[in-house]
């Protein structure tokens, strides 16, 4: 993830520098095994992403700025530190001064969860005091927060500190403590505001603290948090990558639930769409948003309007799919990096990864030999009927979808084999003495032929091993259903 997005910006900066390198020898010298470069692109695209490219040429190591926005306890900022010291060395910096300044200008992060807040600004300062000995006294402060709630507090607190201000700015104080009135519901969902935060928190510290009763404080240092943290949010990176929560729709509480439905009405099925669409809108021309989620938005006819939008919009860069369990979850996911370009005939890497692959080892490169893997354009998706991210699909088949007729265009759909009626021609295994039953007949005319009156059909319920994993027996008769082909056991 890190690699591929905060890595690839920062080679095609230098190549954009006129680096004589090549890609692969740039990611091979610093030693990245999972960089995977561009496929090669047709020559519009070329066009187009030299121009998306050419303000790299400017972009200057202290300029460039990733944030996590939901960290957890912090794993990708700590791999991204390190990612990030290896540019500067690079850059000649040297460590200490390289530490300090990744710290102070390059990572983000933001967290709704105090706990995981505390983990990942540990984990982050003693990458920084690895590099940089007198960090624990040089009083460095981290750009890494806990999402704030401001739903108790008391307006009537605040009175006597506004009144050392103008009227102007009270209201953009409130503006900025009735955002974060649900933070602990919405957290990174929270969009910023467009006001100059570096002016009101100079205010506030101009403020003659030593002329103030007590209590009033506090109240200061709040509302600094407050600015730090919508400041964070309003912002724009180079960099987004994160591991997002998933919820359903169906679990989140009311506050969530409506703010999902009036804020993001095409990702609300899940907490972890709404990220996606969130995020995607603080990327910078050219940037990266990178994050790991469930598969089902790649798919689903849920996530339609949302897989839709994100394909008219930006560009998959790259597509990691992993089966159930690659992550020690019981369901499939991928990482996806998305660019923001509106590029839809860019060539995208796109590979899976199997459980067997992870099984006790981690991969020493990516793609994996042998595993599906495809490189092809996002304009193939929308070709087919809800735009799936159906990177395997081969030219043959995009062209049938592109061309060829529909079937519901030529018969009407209708139900299979039904047993409406149960008690008449349906029993359970034991209730069917084994002599009449054809465990033989593949079609109609050798289940005529049979005999028998029972033939094995595959029908809902949980998991059985008899008779070749069929559920049921079910009765022809001549005015009955049709028999089910089969050709031996089949698995659910």
């Amino acid at each position: 993830m890190v690699q591929n997005s905060l890595g690839k910006i920062w080679i095609k900066s230098l190549l954009e520098k006129n680096d004589t390198r090549l890609e692969e020898q740039i990611a091979s010298d610093f030693n990245w095994q999972y960089y995977m470069k561009d496929a090669q692109q047709p020559e519009n695209v070329i066009v187009s992403l030299k121009d998306v490219d050419k303000s790299l040429s400017n972009l200057e190591i202290t300029d460039l700025k990733m944030i996590d926005p939901s960290m957890g306890s912090g794993h990708i900022l700590v791999y991204a530190f390190d990612l990030l010291m290896q540019i500067y060395q690079s850059e000649g910096y040297s460590e200490r001064e390289a530490s300090k300044s990744i710290v102070t200008n390059n990572l983000f992060g933001l967290d709704i969860d105090t706990r995981a807040f505390q983990l990942s600004y540990f984990a982050v300062y003693m990458k920084l005091r690895q590099y940089n000995r007198r960090a624990l006294t040089s009083n460095i402060k981290l750009n890494i927060y806990d999402i704030p709630e401001t739903n108790e507090f008391n307006s009537d607190d605040f009175e006597l500190l506004f009144n050392e201000l103008n009227e102007h700015d009270v209201t953009l104080f409130n503006n900025v403590i009735n955002l974060f009135h649900n933070g602990n519901d919405l957290g990174s969902l929270i969009m910023g505001l467009d006001i100059d935060y570096d002016d009101l928190y100079q205010k506030l510290s101009n403020l003659n603290q030593e002329q103030m009763s007590f209590e009033l404080i506090p109240l200061i240092n709040s509302l600094k948090q407050l600015l730090s943290v919508s400041k964070i949010l309003s912002a724009q990176y180079h960099i987004i990558i994160t591991n997002p929560p998933y919820m359903g729709s169906s679990r989140m509480n009311k506050i969530l639930g409506n703010f999902a439905k009036t804020n993001y009405p095409d990702a609300k099925s899940d907490l972890f769409s709404m990220f996606i669409e969130r995020w995607n809108k603080s990327m910078i021309p050219g940037g990266y948003n990178c994050m790991v989620t469930m598969q089902s938005w790649m798919f689903l006819s849920s996530f339609e309007k949302m897989r839709t939008h994100l394909l008219s919009n930006f560009t998959i860069s790259n597509l990691m799919h992993m089966e159930n369990n690659v992550m020690g979850i019981a369901f499939g996911t991928a990482v996806t990096i998305v660019r923001n370009m509106n590029l839809p005939n860019f060539i995208g890497t796109y590979h899976q990864i199997k459980t067997a692959d992870t099984s006790g080892k981690i991969p020493s490169k990516l793609p994996i030999p042998g595993n599906r893997y495809n490189r092809t354009n996002q304009a193939n998706f929308s070709k087919i009927p809800g735009s799936p991210i159906a990177y395997w699909a081969s030219e043959n088949l995009i062209k049938d979808f592109e061309k060829g007729t529909r079937m519901d265009e030529l018969v009407d759909p209708r139900q299979g084999l039904a047993t409406a009626d149960n008690n008449r021609f349906l029993r359970m295994w034991y209730e069917v003495i084994n002599s009449n039953i054809s465990f033989n007949s593949h079609s109609i005319k050798e289940s005529l032929e049979s005999n028998k009156k029972w033939f094995p059909y595959n029908k809902g319920g949980s998991y059985r091993k008899w008779y070749g994993n069929y559920d049921y027996v079910v009765n022809w008769e001549n005015d009955g259903y049709e028999v089910r082909n089969f050709n031996g056991p089949m698995e659910r």
